[in-house]
């Protein structure tokens, strides 16, 4: 669980995930879900804490999942997803955790993620619903030279923005009007996004500390973007023991295309643009 606060930029860890996914923690700030299947860093971060549907994006991949603390769900979400439980800070994993002096609590933990890959290769294997064969995106996809996003929130607190834009071999991200950089000053990139509209509503934890549900179990609408193209789409998950489908307007099953992918996961009212090629 990587943060995005603003004072939590800029992050480390994001361009070497194999998956990235955004989504709100309270108000308008979003946090990552950045998952790795090789190469995995020594430096990732900042970690913060998770909420449930996190969780269940997680329990599609498997493996372990690491962060500091949680909100009420989460330990029975990964139970049921088998997916090994790295806290942090309720000491699952500590010996890779570490904290920085630029920066201030609870802005400044960081993990050695490759540490607890090693662990977690010592424990039985986890079951990785998502891991589908891969496509390029079928022959009806049109042009399309990025996306922008606009998280529904008042403005006067926090508005988030997010665009993409294909600069003929990547998308690069920027968000809140600037490109977005990790610490090493690489823009942030991926080969394939995923827009996926879900159910988003407030909840009742911490008062009015803002935190959100957000049904990752039930279905929507999504737009795929891979190579300066783009396809509508539809996705479906059924249970956590279940992959999400995505599938065409005709309904036929959409394999996602090959490459890093960023799930953009918005509230089903988010103003998405998507960007039309000029001339």
């Amino acid at each position: 669980m990587i943060d995005n606060d603003p004072n939590a930029r800029p992050q480390t860890g994001l361009n070497a995930a194999n998956v990235v996914y955004e989504i709100v923690a309270e108000f308008n700030l979003t946090r990552f879900l950045a998952i790795y299947f090789v190469d995995v860093p020594t430096t990732v971060g900042s970690i913060r804490s998770i909420r449930p549907y996190f969780a269940t994006a997680m329990t599609e991949y498997g493996g372990g999942l690491v962060h500091c603390l949680d909100v009420p769900g989460v330990a029975q979400v990964l139970d049921q997803g088998n997916v090994f439980n790295f806290d942090l800070c309720r000491g699952y994993g500590e010996e890779g955790a570490f904290r920085v002096s630029n920066r201030v609590a609870p802005f400044n933990l960081y993990v050695n993620a490759s540490l607890l890959e090693g662990e977690l290769r010592q424990r039985p294997p986890r079951p990785a619903a998502a891991l589908l064969p891969r496509q390029a995106l079928p022959g009806g996809a049109t042009d399309a030279t990025g996306v922008s996003i606009v998280y529904p929130y008042d403005p006067a607190v926090y508005e988030h923005t997010v665009d993409w834009t294909w600069n003929g071999h990547v998308y690069e991200r920027a968000q809140d009007g600037a490109a977005h950089r990790e610490a090493n000053g690489s823009v942030v990139t991926t080969d394939v996004i995923v827009v996926q509209r879900a159910t988003t509503l407030p909840t009742s934890f911490f008062g009015d500390a803002g935190y959100h549900i957000v049904d990752l179990i039930g279905s929507g609408d999504a737009i795929v973007l891979a190579g300066g193209k783009s396809l509508a789409a539809r996705w479906k998950r059924t249970s956590i023991a279940q992959p999400t489908v995505f599938t065409t307007s005709a309904g036929q099953v959409l394999r996602l295309p090959p490459g890093r992918i960023f799930f953009e996961v918005v509230p089903s009212n988010a103003a998405v643009d998507l960007k039309a090629r000029s001339g």
